[in-house]
């Protein structure tokens, strides 16, 4: 699957419309091209149609996704839990790879907090399709410590793991 992000800039309180050419051959029919939208939980077969309307307040994050048909059928196109599923190396130094799942298309965040809580570093911040996603953070400037890595969907849905760094 590929994931393609996009933003529309407009001046606030306009009615939109996106405009593309029909996708035609030689692309294979197993494909599928989807426009998400996640502030209106919107999704268009691009294949199907040439347009999308919407109504804007100044910023539109939209996501187009490309799958082929073996891919839907080897991975599965959409996870079935939300979640964070690895971090790996734990204990690490001085980067880590966090991996986790969002079962449906929405505002995520990946925050690292030090263990009183507070925010020490946004690393996701943005709406993103269901799938699968990994991100490194590189902690070269934080001191050594446990860290808590807190994943969060718009729908208020929250999980958290620790960490630990070594120096």
């Amino acid at each position: 699957m590929t994931v393609v992000k996009l933003t529309v800039e407009s001046p606030p309180d306009v009615d939109l419309t996106l405009n593309w050419d029909k996708i035609v051959d030689p692309i294979p029919e197993t494909y599928s091209f989807t426009l998400l939208d996640p502030q209106s939980d919107g999704e268009i077969d691009l294949a199907a149609t040439s347009e999308y309307s919407f109504h804007s307040n100044g910023t539109r994050k939209l996501i187009v996704r490309v799958t082929s048909g073996e891919e839907s059928i080897t991975t599965g196109s959409v996870p079935s839990v939300f979640g964070l599923s690895s971090l790996y190396p734990n204990p690490f130094n001085p980067s880590t790879t966090i991996s986790y799942s969002l079962d449906r298309s929405g505002c995520t965040r990946v925050d690292v907090l030090d263990v009183s809580g507070r925010l020490w570093t946004r690393l996701v911040d943005e709406s993103q399709a269901a799938g699968r996603y990994s991100i490194t953070w590189d902690a070269g400037t934080a001191p050594a410590g446990v860290y808590l890595i807190r994943l969060t969907d718009g729908a208020g849905r929250m999980e958290v793991k620790k960490v630990v760094l070594m120096k």
